[in-house]
């Protein structure tokens, strides 16, 4: 929709709020010797249960470990468009190394930290509040920026008429008539899509902007696309 368009959306694939994510972070064991194959995806799942015995907000840290035979390279950038907040890599040279590199999916792709399995330990838990709420003051900013008061029919066609500029959500008065919400939809295509709970948002009475009677509070209309 015209929201994706005006830079929200995200071409290649999902960026879920670790809340919400049913894998906090995803171990992808780099292969490229056959041979080696027992050693890394053993080490990768001895660190698997030190990460999964980890706690973020009440519940265990969700950990899974892609020990699929595929290029490195293909399962991260299947776990990017997936949108697991955290992906670690574990190949032999990390082993050798002792640390191993960690990407975060709010950050740009080849952005990675190098850590050691006990920074590991006691990173992981923060990094995921710090990406869940990276994410929310993210979505915050983009809905005020894209939320505008309207207080005239005037200015409301003219906000959801232009295809090319306009949009986004529209913060009106309306006196609550289902019948005005209809006629609304057939003539621009445009609905009621939610009545905020925040008083700051739908402020004090005023008038229905439709027609010009009382409104107890304002709502959002928006296009669905």
């Amino acid at each position: 929709g015209r929201l994706v368009r005006r830079g929200f959306g995200i071409r290649d694939g999902l960026i879920l709020p670790p809340r919400i994510a049913p894998y906090h972070l995803v171990i992808i064991p780099i292969v490229h010797s056959p041979e080696k194959s027992d050693e890394i995806h053993r080490f990768a799942g001895q660190i698997k249960e030190k990460l999964s015995a980890l706690f973020y907000g009440e519940e265990r840290v969700q950990v899974f470990c892609d020990k699929r035979d595929l290029r490195g390279g293909e399962k991260s950038w299947g776990w990017i468009k997936k949108g697991v907040p955290l992906r670690l890599e574990v190949g032999l040279r990390e082993i050798e190394s002792g640390r191993f590199p960690l990407m975060r999916r709010d950050k740009p792709h080849k952005e990675s930290l190098s850590l050691t399995i006990e920074e590991l330990e006691h990173k992981v838990p923060s990094l995921l509040e710090e990406i869940q709420e990276n994410l929310y003051q993210k979505a915050l900013a983009f809905r005020k920026a894209n939320t505008h008061r309207i207080d005239s029919h005037e200015e409301f066609i003219r906000f959801f008429a232009d295809e090319a500029e306009g949009g986004g959500f529209a913060l009106c008065h309306w006196n609550g008539d289902a019948a005005i919400e209809a006629k609304v939809k057939e003539e621009l295509n445009v609905t009621i899509r939610c009545i905020p709970l925040d008083e700051t948002m739908t402020g004090g009475p005023g008038r229905c902007l439709f027609t010009g009677e009382p409104s107890p509070r304002r709502v959002l209309f928006a296009k669905a696309y």
